[in-house]
């Protein structure tokens, strides 16, 4: 369906994530019109966002810029709660 690569404003943090998916889909299979991602963002600031879409056979790409601010809880306990 997609996927997306990030990178930070200074260049040293480089992420490159997919959709999220609970099944795997079938060869004919449709998604969207919402295409869901996650990653998690090692520190805090500016960073630029690029996506690839496939619809219709047709390539869309995408980007923008995205301000990650500083989480409200405490490293220790993100950590915590992300860790399986």
């Amino acid at each position: 369906m997609s996927h997306c690569v990030i990178i930070s404003q200074d260049s040293q943090i480089y992420l490159h994530c997919h959709p999220e998916q609970l099944l795997t889909p079938s060869a004919d299979a449709r998604a969207g019109p919402d295409i869901p991602f996650a990653t998690n963002f090692p520190k805090p600031g500016l960073y630029k966002l690029w996506a690839q879409f496939k619809r219709n056979g047709q390539l869309t790409y995408v980007s923008f810029v995205i301000d990650v601010k500083s989480p409200i809880l405490p490293p220790n306990v993100v950590r915590f709660l992300l860790d399986d």
